[in-house]
């Protein structure tokens, strides 16, 4: 639930009040604000402080608290979706970390959509340290916690993560104080060994990792394999295994296989290690590499990310020819095929809510394809 603060965020004022134009003075009672801008009317509005904000919760809001006064959200920052959700519900917000600004009132309105450069605050006796970017290597953190949280643990610590995602414990610890100090995870216990974490809000977490992953591989190469579909196709994948060739299949591709959206089978993108070679690939499944007409297209990049945390899928109603598939995870099939064209988006959406209901239809038949 959202928490109305006492007093009107300090943050919220500076940045208000770094607008030509714009004046910002907090009311008589708490929560409350006035804004004018350019000299115009005063607008009076509620200011309610949400750290995280969720495409979730965005639906949800209205633009007038009781119907009456506009609400002001202050938030620390919000992806693309929850703010083109905003705007459509014309609720108004700022951005601690990114300085947007979005102001909708009866004569009243500013859209500051341009990233600006914001004083960040520095804690007594501490520096300034650069947060975290959730990719790469720093993701497969953000993926073992979603995966952990799926699974029903309540709280993890630095080595076991650490251990599961196969990083650093210097980078693990990085990735979870970010998360500590956004409010998405909280701490329980003292420091080093006795200290633990669980999440606190999952969809905000899967928000911050899609808005900053880099999707695209580094390496992308194209094959044509002839079947009668995209099922018999991942059939003929099972070679691969029998080869020691670590796969999984990724993309739209896997996220339509664990919340199924298509009625026809989309083109599938198949995760393999940077070292191997394409070409072997293409004999071993009986296809060519080809620049267009492609029925799979193979992706890579360097420390094999996606391959991480991939599952084994068996014998299911989905892919009847092949006796057990190797996916990518949940989370990450969502973060795929949310950047991906056509109707990969809607797929991800189906996912997204599959998952954070943690309400799996394959979960007794997916398991982590452990010693891969």
């Amino acid at each position: 639930m959202p928490s109305k603060a006492p007093k009107v965020p300090f943050w919220l004022l500076r940045l208000l009040r770094a607008r030509d134009g714009v004046e910002a003075v907090p009311g008589p009672k708490p929560g409350r604000l006035e804004v004018r801008v350019s000299g115009g009317p005063a607008v009076h509005f509620t200011v309610i402080t949400e750290p995280r904000l969720t495409e979730e919760r965005a639906r949800r809001l209205r633009g007038h608290a009781g119907g009456k006064r506009p609400v002001l959200l202050a938030t620390n920052r919000a992806t693309e979706e929850v703010r083109s959700t905003l705007r459509r519900k014309n609720v108004s917000w700022a951005e601690r970390d990114t300085g947007v600004l979005y102001l909708c009132a009866r004569g009243l309105l500013v859209d500051l959509r341009q990233t600006q450069a914001v004083q960040r605050s520095i804690k007594p006796g501490g520096a300034l340290e650069r947060p975290t970017q959730l990719r790469g290597r720093s993701a497969l953190v953000v993926e073992t916690l979603l995966l952990d949280w799926a699974d029903g643990r309540t709280s993890i610590t630095l080595g076991d993560v650490a251990t599961t995602a196969r990083v650093s414990r210097q980078l693990a610890s990085r990735v979870l104080r970010r998360l500590e100090s956004e409010t998405l995870l909280t701490a329980t216990g003292k420091k080093r060994r006795g200290k633990a974490w669980t999440i606190a809000d999952a969809g905000a977490i899967l928000d911050r990792w899609a808005e900053e992953e880099r999707t695209d591989p580094e390496h992308s190469v194209g094959l044509y394999v002839w079947t009668r579909s995209a099922r018999e196709l991942s059939s003929r994948l099972l070679v691969l295994s029998r080869l020691g060739i670590i796969w999984a299949l990724g993309g739209v591709y896997a996220a339509n296989l664990y919340a199924p959206t298509l009625t026809a089978d989309p083109t599938p993108s198949l995760w393999l290690p940077a070292d191997v070679a394409v070409e072997r690939v293409a004999r071993a499944v009986g296809g060519e590499i080809v620049t267009t007409g492609a029925s799979v297209n193979i992706l890579q990049t360097s420390g094999d990310p996606a391959l991480n945390a991939r599952r084994v899928l068996p014998v299911t109603q989905h892919v009847p020819e092949a006796p057990e598939l190797f996916v990518v995870s949940p989370p990450r099939a969502y973060i795929e095929a949310r950047a991906s064209s056509g109707r990969g988006p809607d797929v991800a959406q189906n996912l997204r809510l599959q998952f954070l209901a943690r309400v799996h239809s394959e979960t007794a038949a997916i398991h982590t394809a452990s010693g891969s």
